[in-house]
């Protein structure tokens, strides 16, 4: 029993840092429901820290990832 703390401090951790975890494809899934435009036909031009730059269907938009304690999310940026 007095491992709990321990164990508890150890769960936060770790299903924060899960929560951190974030790819590309899911970017681009976000980019083909804001942009309008397939997601096979997009591409991240650039990546800067938590902001990403994606092209296609002759458009180019900026979006920002944010990640709080709880899970991240992608937001355009204007």
């Amino acid at each position: 029993m007095k491992h709990l703390p321990y164990f508890a401090f150890l769960f936060l951790i770790s299903s924060c840092a899960s929560h951190r975890s974030f790819n590309n494809n899911q970017v681009i899934e976000y980019a083909s429901y804001q942009m309008n435009c397939s997601s096979n036909q997009l591409k991240i031009l650039k990546q800067v820290d938590d902001f990403y730059t994606v092209s296609g269907c002759q458009k180019t938009q900026k979006f920002e990832k944010f990640c709080s304690l709880g899970p991240c999310y992608i937001l355009k940026v204007e």
